[in-house]
């Protein structure tokens, strides 16, 4: 009986990663880098010190130190977690680096207090330091 080798990836699996390669290329062409910066700077905490945040700053969240200097390669990161979007859809992810990626999905309170994380209903919660939950519209 002849045996065939099974393939270390299936032909559904390299097109999936294809198309997902394309999709990154596109985010990060769009957006131009890391955008965690940008979104820690619409923090309450932030704008009520009037001073904006820098890669050398310091924010402290929870008592943890987040650090905002970037690690890694840019990655495209889906806000919704994949819920009802294409994963392949560059309008549907924005660039982060693969640090702050981890990060985010480490930390989801802080991702929903920026926005960077979304809720079923497409809506973020924003969280702040003191635990009052409010909608954002």
């Amino acid at each position: 009986m002849k045996r065939s080798p099974l393939r270390p990836i299936s032909k559904k699996r390299q097109d999936q990663r294809l198309s997902r390669a394309v999709c990154v290329a596109a985010v990060v062409a769009r957006d131009g880098g890391c955008l965690f910066l940008a979104y820690a700077n619409t923090l309450d905490l932030v704008r009520e010190a009037g001073t904006p945040l820098t890669p050398f700053s310091g924010l402290i969240w929870n008592g943890r130190h987040i650090p905002l200097k970037c690690w890694g390669p840019p990655t495209a990161h889906e806000p919704a977690h994949r819920r009802n979007v294409d994963p392949n859809d560059p309008a549907s992810a924005i660039c982060l680096c693969s640090f702050h990626n981890g990060f985010i999905e480490d930390e989801p309170g802080f991702g929903y207090a920026t926005g960077l994380l979304v809720r079923g209903n497409g809506l973020p919660l924003r969280k702040g330091l003191t635990g009052d939950d409010d909608r954002v519209s």
